[in-house]
């Protein structure tokens, strides 16, 4: 059994679309990637919403905004109170 070697891959046709061809396919490349650019702008805006929501209800909670209905202790409460099992 032989080798491959860059003579072998010297003497292959390579087919090349037309110039037309590869400007179309491009133009269809460039617009797919600016497509990923806003997906990926508009990911990083609804995280950073998510982390300052996420801050929100932690300051709120810790700061004792937060009320339990009536008749209810708090989680924490509760754990700290009930025997460990």
């Amino acid at each position: 059994m032989r080798g491959v070697n860059v003579e072998d891959f010297r003497r292959l046709p390579i087919p090349v679309p037309p110039r037309s061809e590869q400007d179309r396919i491009v133009a269809e490349v460039d617009r797919r990637l600016s497509i990923v650019r806003e997906v990926e702008a508009e990911v990083d805006v609804n995280l950073k919403r998510a982390q300052a929501l996420r801050q929100s209800v932690l300051e709120r909670a810790f700061s004792s905004g937060v009320r339990c209905r009536e008749g209810e202790e708090p989680r924490a409460r509760r754990a700290a109170v009930s025997p460990a099992t």
